[in-house]
């Protein structure tokens, strides 16, 4: 059983959990009572990787998956010595924007978005604008004038030009609001090979250099140096020989916590799950 398939059984759309959905005699066929059952084998140690999933699909809170990657960010401070010089009230501030950064990065997708940093997820930035105005002493209503040289001029000298600040539509996000996570592959983590192309005569697809084949691109570094500023003065070497290797084994132990339950899953719903019913 794959960790998708209990993603699909929170939403209303779902019309079938099996992978081979054949016919109903299936023995493979699955539902909501075997997910329950295949769930009950994992127990305490691969529950982590299932409260990531869901915090990730937006079906959980991600609290217990923060107070996780808190553990073991705290568990590995002390071989960092930025971290072990500053305060423990200071360095739990630090913890815990770099695992909420962390979870951040191990939760994107394609198909995510972040919020527009240019306009502040409002799709409208301030802009100046100027503009002619007649100005005039009394307030009168605008008399037929025919249109003459020494008519246009006498209007022109009376014009000045004024500056206004308006809202303009934001180019970044075209007024959306939020951007794409999806990388210039569009999310499939493979491009077109243009040489190799021209050189076979049909398309030829490579790999993705700039998502590294994800399919999505990956919160920046300097992100978390700018929301660590506030609470933390470090330099950016140190940041990028300490904080960094940190950050980035927060990452990857999401990622690998999620691959352990989707392997026991597919092991307990094969093997206990069946042996249980033989029995």
């Amino acid at each position: 059983m794959k960790l998708e398939y209990i993603g699909r059984s929170f939403s209303p759309a779902s019309v079938s959990y099996s992978e081979r959905v054949s016919s109903t005699t299936d023995p493979d066929r699955m539902n909501k009572m075997d997910m329950a059952a295949s769930l009950c084998f994992l127990g305490e140690k691969y529950i982590i990787g299932l409260q990531l999933y869901l915090a990730k699909m937006k079906i959980n809170t991600p609290d217990i998956s923060l107070e996780y990657l808190y553990q073991i960010a705290n568990e590995y401070s002390d071989r960092f010595p930025s971290l072990k010089k500053i305060k423990p009230s200071q360095r739990q501030l630090v913890l815990n924007i770099i695992c909420a950064s962390a979870f951040e990065d191990y939760a994107r997708s394609a198909a995510s978005t972040r919020p527009c940093n240019t306009c502040n997820a409002t799709g409208f930035v301030e802009a100046e604008v100027f503009t002619n105005r007649v100005c005039k002493k009394k307030p009168k209503s605008p008399p037929l004038i025919v249109k003459t040289e020494s008519s246009i001029q006498n209007v022109q000298a009376n014009w000045r030009q004024m500056r206004d600040v308006v809202p303009v539509l934001c180019q970044k996000c075209n007024g959306k609001g939020y951007l794409s996570n999806a990388c210039q592959c569009r999310g499939r983590g493979e491009v077109i090979n243009r040489k190799k192309t021209q050189l076979a005569g049909i398309p030829v697809m490579t790999h993705c250099t700039k998502c590294q084949g994800m399919g999505y691109t990956r919160l920046r570094f300097c992100v978390v140096l700018e929301r660590l500023k506030p609470v933390w003065t470090i330099g950016k070497n140190v940041a990028y020989r300490e904080i960094k290797p940190l950050f980035d084994m927060l990452v990857a132990r999401c990622h690998a916590e999620e691959s352990e339950m989707e392997k026991k899953l597919k092991k307990s719903h094969k093997y206990n799950f069946n042996t249980v019913c033989d029995n």
